[in-house]
């Protein structure tokens, strides 16, 4: 009933911490604390919020990757074309395209 048919690739949302020397890395949210589970549902109305809205959410994101990588000087939020994973716990495959939606 509530299921819907998947192919290889789909379109998802990365947020990823960037260093001070503009190096990248992808944060992992699948064990994030409860507050931010279904974040990647909210990211999908992101580009409708409001500039003030982005802004504040995009720091509570950048709270949560400082946590983990005490270097992170920023956050992005990238729109992204991925491949479904094939294993359960498996992170999906290197997006094929990245777009760049915010930056904190």
């Amino acid at each position: 009933m509530y299921a819907r048919l998947r192919h290889g690739d789909f379109w998802g949302w990365q947020v990823r911490a960037v260093a001070a020397d503009g190096s990248e890395r992808s944060v992992d949210l699948r064990n994030a604390p409860a507050a931010y589970h279904g974040v990647t549902h909210f990211l999908s109305e992101f580009e409708r919020l409001s500039a003030v809205d982005r802004q504040e959410a995009c720091m509570a994101l950048a709270e949560f990757a400082r946590a983990r990588h005490p270097d992170v000087a920023g956050l992005a939020i990238d729109h992204v074309l991925g491949r479904i994973p094939t294993e359960a716990d498996s992170p999906p495959g290197p997006s094929s395209e990245r777009i760049r939606v915010h930056r904190c």
